[in-house]
């Protein structure tokens, strides 16, 4: 009686996958964890898991994604969509991702240059203490705009050129910067003579 040997290909197909699958297994098992993903125009998709990201920071014409130990820079023009993977967000417009980062945003004073008043808008994912001033470029504080508790959203503040004693500030270069909880941000801006 001769044996009939079962065919070998199962076998091969099972010993070449096994190696495949235990490269594969960790992604899959990763991505139980919410996943931020930024789509671009040029395919390039970037894909962070949320527990990593320690902030999301928009500067200028940029989204920037802070990790620890490393950070991304991407221009917003080349992002065409934002999505949180295992639920997708459906944002369509990149700086609206900032309420779901639980970002905070400083705007660029509008207008700018200015003279003699210029309006300074930010956003607040979270309430809490916010302190917003003005600084010479030497870094002397000039006038502290915000000192108090404000709630979550949309803020906007309108500073007239004037320091702290009310008196009428040189043209010239000042910063602006908020701080809230874990965060700072500043800007620049132009005060017309």
């Amino acid at each position: 009686m001769r044996r009939v040997s079962a065919p070998r290909l199962p076998c091969l197909i099972f010993l070449a996958a096994a190696p495949l699958a235990l490269l594969i297994l960790p992604l899959v098992a990763r991505a139980e964890e919410p996943m931020l993903a930024l789509r671009q125009f040029d395919g390039e998709d970037a894909i962070y898991a949320v527990s990593e990201i320690d902030q999301v920071v928009f500067e200028g014409d940029s989204l920037l994604v802070l990790r620890p130990g490393a950070s991304e820079g991407y221009a917003l023009a080349s992002i065409t969509r934002i999505e949180f993977l295992w639920g997708f967000s459906d944002v369509t417009d990149p700086e609206d991702a900032a309420h779901l980062l639980k970002a905070m945003r400083l705007f660029q004073n509008k207008p700018n240059p200015f003279t003699p008043v210029t309006r300074i808008g930010f956003e607040l994912a979270q309430a809490g203490r916010v302190e917003l001033g003005i600084y010479s470029v030497d870094g002397r504080l000039v006038r502290t705009l915000v000192d108090e508790e404000r709630l979550a959203g949309s803020h906007e503040v309108i500073w007239d050129g004037r320091d702290a004693e009310g008196k009428k500030v040189a043209g010239g270069v000042y910063f602006y910067k908020l701080a809230a909880p874990g965060i700072a941000e500043s800007r620049r801006m132009i005060l017309l003579p």
